[in-house]
């Protein structure tokens, strides 16, 4: 086990960085106030990879910084990808940061945008370090490359709907990616959701998927009151919001945390959080029980 220092200071490192996040936002502090989003995630990124360390023994941070980095410069272009989406479906706005310089903007909404995929990450590892989800019963699908097939031809197919019909489409933005990302790595034979379902080993499935929900009501409770701040337009089921998000909105972070671990996945040609051990592997840097859990994803093939 880690010896208690580490976590410690961790600790006490990001719940520094939270607070002086939210307290410089909820004081008014000009332009401090601005930063809040680049204090307060690093800041929860600490805490959790404490908590994770403390109970484990191991954790995103103390495994592998290098790959750490990767995963943040990918999350960057990952994010800004979704921005440029949005531009299309307009989606989301932001509200209070005009009056920052637009270079600077750019740098601190990159530097925010770098946190999204290690926030996740972190999430599944301590939901990890807490439960065990049990694996829901095999779901009885085709032939594996035949289903991988036309997943990413209804993803293909979905992505012209989101272009062409953007107002009645737009909850695809976040299934698309996963269809076409998760298909193709079936296809391929490499690590996919689509082959551990087809399995009846879908537990870490469910795992990522709820570590995303679990940090898209953290983002959105963060977000709540906070300047700069997201604001929605969600046609359609724009009711009911919780914080600036609308009740059913929330739905849409399960799928995208998956296409979040789909991304990490094609990039890194490791397994994502789509593995058992306490502490998610997160690709080929990884220890031995990823290579364990890639010999046992070749034999359910």
């Amino acid at each position: 086990m880690a010896s208690a220092r580490g976590p410690v200071l961790r600790l006490g490192i990001g719940l520094a960085l939270v607070a002086l996040g939210w307290g410089l936002s909820l004081a008014g502090v000009e332009p401090a106030r601005r930063y809040w989003f680049q204090l307060v995630w690093p800041g929860y990124i600490l805490v959790a990879d404490g908590v994770v360390l403390a109970r484990t023994g191991t954790s995103l941070l103390s495994s592998n910084l290098r790959r750490v980095a990767g995963m943040a410069a990918l999350s960057a272009a990952f994010w800004w990808l979704y921005e440029l989406v949005n531009w299309h479906l307009r989606n989301w706005s932001y509200v209070g940061g005009e009056v920052l310089p637009r270079s600077l903007g750019l740098v601190l909404e990159t530097v925010a945008f770098a946190t999204v995929l290690p926030a996740l990450a972190e999430s599944r590892d301590l939901l990890r370090s807490f439960v065990r989800l049990p694996d829901p019963p095999a779901l009885r699908l085709p032939g594996e490359r035949w289903a991988a097939a036309w997943m990413v031809v209804a993803g293909l197919a979905g992505a012209g709907l989101l272009w062409r019909f953007p107002e009645q489409s737009f909850p695809l933005v976040w299934v698309v990616p996963l269809l076409i990302l998760d298909g193709v790595a079936a296809l391929r034979a490499r690590p996919s959701a689509l082959s551990l379902v087809r399995a009846g080993r879908a537990g870490p499935v469910l795992l990522v998927a709820l570590a995303g929900l679990a940090t898209g009501v953290l983002w959105e409770l963060w977000n709540a009151g906070a300047l700069p701040r997201w604001s929605y337009r969600v046609p359609y089921v724009g009711f009911a919001k919780v914080f600036e998000m609308p009740l059913l909105g929330y739905l849409g972070y399960l799928p995208f945390a998956l296409v979040a671990d789909a991304a990490w996945r094609t990039v890194s040609g490791g397994w994502g959080g789509l593995a058992d051990a306490p502490v998610t592997g997160l690709g080929p840097a990884g220890g031995g029980h990823e290579r364990r859990r890639d010999r046992a994803y070749r034999g359910c093939e």
